[in-house]
């Protein structure tokens, strides 16, 4: 965290920002989904009107739903990371071994640090 107040009360503006972002984000993704499946479900029953008299339904309703396609895509954290270091904090990044680490080379315990430490300031 920054020393200084001004830094602290800057970094408290960086985090409501990247609430607004992680809102906007979810608010897109949800609103996509329901465009999706209103569009799924019109699509459907379509298909289904248009089958033959008798014909067998080939096709449900889920196959038309798994043509869905939202995404969860956002910038916010490292929007997030850029604005708290301009407000005068400071970032270490370490990298951690989690899976598989005894077959690294050597091999590692599981949660040992593997690197070199990366500073941002």
């Amino acid at each position: 965290m920054p020393a200084t107040d001004a830094g602290k009360r800057c970094v408290a503006q960086c985090q409501q920002t990247r609430q607004l972002c992680n809102a906007a984000v979810e608010l897109g993704y949800q609103t996509c989904m329901a465009e999706g499946l209103t569009r799924a479900h019109a699509a459907y029953y379509e298909y289904k009107k248009n089958l033959p008299k008798g014909a067998k339904h080939e096709r449900r309703i889920g196959d038309f739903e798994s043509e869905i396609h939202c995404y969860r895509l956002s910038s916010c954290s490292q929007d997030y990371d850029e604005c708290f270091v301009s407000c005068g904090g400071r970032m270490e990044m370490q990298t951690y071994c989690v899976s598989n680490c005894k077959l690294m080379k050597p091999p590692q315990s599981d949660g040992s640090k593997v690197g070199p430490v990366r500073v941002v300031q």
